[in-house]
């Protein structure tokens, strides 16, 4: 068996690199929902251009990521209308680190807007809901307010969203 596939290996020369992730959830991504990433869902997910996605790298051991995780959860009931606007989270225990996005341990917040995905916004507040709401708000690429149409594709940002002081 093994020297089976050390033959193919070394005639194809081609071995896909092993990389660790959670296994896939088969639920579909629901507006309301904290989407949970993983390595193998990350690029399909995250780095599609029609979302912006707001991002938690975190470990379940982490005692500081715990406050942003249930932030998370809260700003993903309150957007749940808002079609291009993705909130998630990624275990960074149980997944690879994601290429090209830079972690200096976690919990570490990132925002990857439509526009720039390869270059993701980095959170450096609290965690505050209203912080990481402020955040969003300000680095939003879509309309943060649901249209009477559905439609939310515009890349402009909202000229003055909408002070939310239920939060």
């Amino acid at each position: 068996m093994l020297s089976d596939f050390l033959h193919r290996a070394r005639v194809s020369k081609t071995l896909k690199p092993y990389r660790r992730s959670a296994a896939r959830r088969s639920a579909p991504v629901e507006s309301g929902q904290l989407v949970e990433l993983t390595y193998d869902t990350f690029a399909e997910v995250a780095l599609n251009q029609s979302f912006d996605v707001l991002v938690l790298f975190r470990a379940p051991h982490c005692s500081s990521c715990r406050p942003l995780l249930s932030a998370m959860e809260q700003l993903a009931r309150k957007y749940k209308n808002v079609s291009n606007l993705l909130i998630a989270h990624y275990d960074t225990s149980a997944n690879d680190p994601i290429e090209g996005y830079k972690l200096l341990g976690t919990p570490t917040l990132l925002f990857a807007t439509r526009t720039a995905k390869a270059a993701p916004l980095r959170f450096e507040g609290g965690t505050a809901l209203k912080e990481v709401d402020k955040f969003v708000i300000k680095h939003a690429t879509v309309a943060l307010q649901a249209r009477a149409t559905g439609d939310n594709s515009s890349s402009a940002r909202t000229a003055s969203p909408a002070h939310h002081d239920d939060l």
